[in-house]
């Protein structure tokens, strides 16, 4: 069974910065992360890659420089709504 979409989203965060999966919150700050734009972008081609999320062709900007994990799984719900990944709903 695939993971979560929330949970796909904490574990490729948790890879690419080295922070701990369940240190993760909606608030946390992706700069606070160490996520930049390139890092971003990696994020959604990880998300798309490995667990078929593919949030909108511009989510890269929707996640300007004071986004968060929370905005992150937005986009994520955004694209469950438009048919994308299915889940039960949990939260991160």
């Amino acid at each position: 069974m695939p993971p979560h979409p929330h949970d796909a989203v904490a574990d490729a965060l948790a890879d690419l910065t080295g922070t701990p999966a369940d240190r993760l919150t909606p608030d946390t700050p992706l700069t606070d992360l160490g996520l930049d734009s390139l890092l971003v972008e990696e994020l959604l081609t990880v998300l798309a890659a490995k667990h078929g999320i593919t949030p909108a062709h511009d989510a890269d900007l929707a996640l300007g420089p004071h986004a968060t994990v929370g905005d992150v799984l937005a986009l994520v719900d955004t694209d469950r709504a438009a048919g994308g990944v299915r889940s039960s709903g949990a939260l991160l």
